[in-house]
C-alpha cells in the first residue's frame, strides 16, 4: 500500500503518534489493534491500524468482503483523543471532508475527546491548516477542567467564537474534575510534551477517573446513535 499524503492536509495528520483503531458490528466488537510507538505519522497510522483491526485481530475471523457490503456509508463517525481529537475536529470541516470523501459522502458524527482546542481559528499559531469553520455534522467535545495540556478555557473560548451555524452543531461537555486523558484507565502519569501549555511546552498529568470515563461514554453513545437515527 503506497502512502497517502496530499499538501493539503493539516500539519496534525503529519504528527508521529500512537492510535487505536476499533470495529464494531452490531453493536459488538468486531477487532481493536492499535500501537503507542510516536515513530509514524498519524495518517499512517490510522491507515495501518485499520487494515490491522479488520484482518490480524486473532480474536476473530478477517473481515470479509462480504461484511463491506454491509456497511452504510451514511452512518460512518470519527472519533479522536487529544490530537486524535485534533484531527476528529478537522474531519468535521467542509475542507477536509471533501479530500477525504471525494464521492460525495460525508461523516456522520465527530467526537473529540480533550482535543488541543488553542490550535484552531489561532492567528497566532504559526502552522496553517487549523481553520474551524463550515462543520458538516454534529460534533461533540468533551474535555476536562483539571486539563493541563490546552488550559481548561480553550475549548469553551474556541466554541463560543465560532459562527452561529457552525455552534449549532457543537455540543461541548466540560467535567470539572477531569484531567487530560481521564478515560486512559491507567495509573497516573505525568509526562513532558513540547506542544502543550499552549505550545510552550511542559508538564502534563495524564490521570484517569472511572466515574467520568463511564459518563463521557454515554454521552459518546448518545451522541453517534441521535447521528446514526438508531432511536426506536
Amino acid at each position: 500500500i503506497q502512502p497517502v499524503k496530499n499538501d493539503n492536509y493539516s500539519s496534525a495528520l503529519e504528527t508521529h503518534t500512537g492510535a487505536f483503531v476499533t470495529l464494531h458490528k452490531n453493536g459488538n466488537l468486531r477487532g481493536c489493534i492499535g500501537r503507542f510507538q510516536p515513530d509514524q505519522p498519524l495518517y499512517q497510522v490510522v491507515r495501518d491500524m485499520t487494515i490491522s483491526a479488520s484482518t490480524k485481530d486473532y480474536r476473530f475471523k478477517p473481515v470479509t468482503p462480504a461484511e463491506l457490503e454491509e456497511i452504510d456509508e451514511t452512518r460512518i463517525g470519527v472519533m479522536g483523543f487529544s490530537w486524535g481529537g485534533v484531527v476528529t475536529l478537522l474531519s468535521a470541516t467542509e475542507a477536509y471532508n471533501g479530500l477525504m470523501n471525494p464521492t460525495g459522502y460525508r461523516f456522520a458524527a465527530h467526537v473529540a475527546h480533550y482535543p488541543i482546542c488553542y490550535l484552531y481559528n489561532n492567528s497566532q499559531v504559526p502552522v496553517p491548516g487549523f481553520d474551524l469553520f463550515n462543520l458538516t455534522a454534529p460534533v461533540l467535545i468533551q474535555s476536562g477542567g483539571k486539563d493541563d495540556y490546552d488550559m481548561p478555557y480553550m475549548c469553551p473560548m474556541l466554541v463560543s467564537n465560532l459562527a452561529p451555524s457552525d455552534q449549532k452543531l457543537v455540543t461541548l461537555k466540560m467535567y470539572a474534575n477531569a484531567y487530560h486523558a481521564w478515560d486512559r484507565l491507567e495509573p497516573t502519569w505525568v509526562v513532558e510534551d513540547p506542544f502543550a501549555h499552549l505550545g510552550q511546552g511542559g508538564q502534563v498529568t495524564l490521570k484517569p477517573s472511572i466515574a467520568i470515563a463511564k459518563k463521557s461514554k454515554k454521552r459518546v453513545l448518545k451522541h453517534f446513535a441521535k447521528a446514526f437515527e438508531l432511536f426506536d
